[in-house]
């Protein structure tokens, strides 16, 4: 009898352990519950759509805290598992070197908004590592399309770790993103996050991994991201050409030699045609909006968008219907700049096109001339 009793008992306990366990993963799900601004790969949205009182949330979720497994559900990635012989293999300065292309893939708890990706490129981005002792850096290319033809999200990352030989870990850093581009038509202020992470080890099917939880902030905002984790997975020389042919170099999708500067950083020639000296704009806001259409009469005109040395619209028949794009300022070129670029004359040359620029505190409306010879050009500066 007293058996049955000190049963009854521990599972109690362990039902108790089970649910505070339960609520700590909620806890810890939702770090600070502060607004979000990172999507995809590891992204979250500066409007703050995740605004929630973890007593609300406790309430609602109460029901189901009895199944504590549900909850860790939401993490588990379906990464190939570490065995005893992979964690026990010999790890050392002389016969472990990390240097080479990996595969990463990222992933992220389910938050509020979050973008979706054209299969097989949700995640999915390739990292360069040089390894140096105890210690890594190297760089992450993304290159993705977004479903539904809704846009393209590219950018490069800069990072760093240290090697714990002991613990057969590695810290990982994100530094900084460079060239980041996103046309999202809906999500136009996505992020990406600058990650932290502590990576294990291992060695499967005679491939290297590194595999962890990871945290991060949003690269522009500084928000708290969704948590989520990572994986990389070395690369073999003889398998780099399958694996990279389908990634897009950043050169490819802007060639550099479409775009020419001038001595000052203003554009000189795009696509070798002459861009005008232009005008200069102010705005209050690193967001806003690009609205364009036909200045008077609409006689065929067909021009294209370059931002930044960046296509944002391409081919587009312009009339008295207003197209709207929302951009960011960049910091990393010296000057922003918009050009617009003729495909060709319409019935009345020159193309004549009709800009306004909405940062939310004022509207300002610019005409703009292209032919076939010359672009004209705005240039940005924030005030």
């Amino acid at each position: 009898m007293r058996h049955v009793e000190g049963d009854r008992l521990w599972r109690a306990v362990a039902t108790l352990g089970s649910w505070l366990t339960s609520l700590g993963l909620l806890k810890a799900s939702y770090p600070k519950l502060r607004p979000m601004r990172t999507q995809s790969l590891e992204y979250a949205d500066p409007q703050g759509h995740a605004q929630i009182k973890m007593k609300h949330l406790f309430i609602f979720l109460f029901p189901f805290l009895f199944f504590s497994t549900s909850i860790l559900a939401q993490v588990e990635v379906n990464f190939p598992k570490k065995d005893t012989a992979a964690l026990n293999q010999s790890w050392s300065k002389q016969n472990i070197d990390l240097s080479g292309k990996w595969q990463m893939e990222v992933t992220q708890l389910p938050w509020r908004g979050e973008p979706e990706f054209k299969q097989g490129d949700n995640g999915i981005a390739i990292a360069e590592i040089i390894h140096d002792g105890n210690e890594i850096r190297g760089r992450v290319i993304c290159n993705a399309q977004f479903a539904n033809n809704m846009g393209t999200l590219y950018y490069e990352k800069e990072f760093k770790g240290f090697v714990n030989f002991e613990r057969q870990t590695i810290m990982f850093e994100d530094l900084k993103v460079k060239n980041y581009y996103n046309d999202h038509k809906r999500m136009p202020t996505l992020e990406t996050c600058l990650k932290i992470a502590e990576l294990d080890f291992y060695i499967k099917d005679g491939h290297y991994y590194l595999e962890g939880d990871w945290a991060g902030i949003g690269h522009l905002s500084g928000q708290e991201c969704t948590p989520g984790s990572l994986q990389l997975k070395k690369i073999k020389p003889e398998e780099e050409e399958e694996i990279l042919g389908t990634m897009v170099s950043f050169e490819k999708l802007n060639p550099k030699n479409e775009l020419v500067l001038r001595g000052n950083k203003t554009v000189k020639k795009l696509r070798k045609r002459k861009v005008s000296k232009g005008k200069e704009v102010y705005v209050k806001e690193e967001y806003f909006n690009i609205e364009i259409y036909d200045h008077k009469k609409s006689d065929g005109d067909i021009i294209s968008l370059n931002y930044n040395g960046k296509w944002i619209l391409k081919e587009h028949p312009i009339d008295k219907e207003k197209y709207t794009v929302r951009v960011l300022l960049s910091e990393d070129v010296e000057k922003n700049f918009l050009i617009l670029y003729a495909e060709n004359l319409g019935e009345v040359p020159p193309n004549t096109a009709a800009v306004v620029v909405d940062d939310g505190k004022r509207r300002q409306k610019f005409v703009l001339n292209s032919d076939l010879k010359q672009s004209d050009v705005l240039y940005f500066n924030l005030k």
